[in-house]
């Protein structure tokens, strides 16, 4: 566990977790890099410049009393109230030549946050590592079941209207990601509440995770049908039974669906739904 405002060096790579240093200690981004030291240093820059998201949080608050939408009304509304009362910076391109507030143009960094942010909010955020020699994939599948099971818990949501967008970092795999086992060191200093959550987060019972009802047009479901023809060679085709004993084979075995998916060249809906209906008939 090392400090944001004054990093220690850390070799490799993996997955890592800036956490906010309040009562109690909550996780606010969650990321993968190849190179600890070097992704660190840009997060440190980054927050001390305002080209990433910053919340004012008052002595004793919860920052999760800000990041939480509460799955009250329209979330977009709710962070454009807080970027109003300047409880909010909120950024998601860091590259951008004029550093901005997003939510509100005429917010001012150097003006109206940039004392906070060297003063206090670059102070309270720790790092926690997780060293990995696991493939990008596998990485990116730890860090995107720490954020779901985050985000759907306490209702983190954000001000991007695109999938996968969350203040925690863009979740890369949003279906079927808990399969990947995984412990952090030091997790129980993060809060009583993270003890058996950062360990064992494929226990769905604990984390009462469940996946959230999307509303979709019928130009939307138009549009995914088509984007999944373009992305799976034998998307929406009749299931061939040579697939079939693949598919069935592979499932026995737990192999993950998106592996499933890639190998069959088949949306990971429709693997889904067959490994669901094989089940169902006991023929798996």
């Amino acid at each position: 566990m090392g400090s944001l405002h004054s990093p220690i060096s850390m070799d490799g790579g993996g997955v890592y977790l800036l956490v906010f240093s309040g009562p109690p200690k909550r996780v606010i981004y969650v990321g993968t890099t190849n190179s600890f030291n070097r992704r660190i240093n840009q997060h440190r820059v980054g927050i001390l410049e305002g080209r990433r998201t910053i919340w004012r949080v008052d002595k004793g608050e919860d920052i999760y009393d800000l990041m939480s939408h509460r799955g009250k009304g329209n979330p977009y509304k709710y962070y454009l109230k807080l970027a109003k009362k300047r409880k909010l910076w909120a950024t998601t391109t860091v590259d951008k030549e004029i550093v901005a507030n997003d939510l509100v143009k005429k917010d001012n960094f150097e003006e109206n946050w940039k004392d906070y942010v060297h003063g206090f909010y670059i102070h309270k955020i720790e790092i926690l590592v997780l060293k990995t020699d696991f493939s990008q994939e596998t990485n990116k599948r730890i860090e995107s079941q720490i954020q779901t099971t985050l985000k759907d818990k306490h209702a983190i949501g954000s001000h991007i209207h695109s999938t996968g967008m969350c203040w925690l970092g863009k979740i890369e795999y949003t279906e079927d990601v808990y399969s990947t086992s995984y412990a952090f060191n030091y997790a129980p200093e993060i809060s009583e509440e993270f003890k058996e959550l950062f360990t064992n987060l494929g226990n769905k019972s604990y984390t009462n995770y469940r996946k959230p009802t999307k509303v979709t047009t019928r130009a939307e479901r138009a549009a995914n049908r088509q984007k999944e023809k373009e992305e799976y060679k034998f998307a929406q085709t009749p299931w061939l039974q040579e697939e079939d004993d693949v598919l069935r084979k592979c499932a026995a075995l737990n192999v993950p669906k998106i592996d499933i998916s890639k190998m069959l060249q088949r949306p990971l809906s429709e693997v889904n739904k067959r490994i669901q209906f094989f089940k169902k008939y006991n023929r798996i």
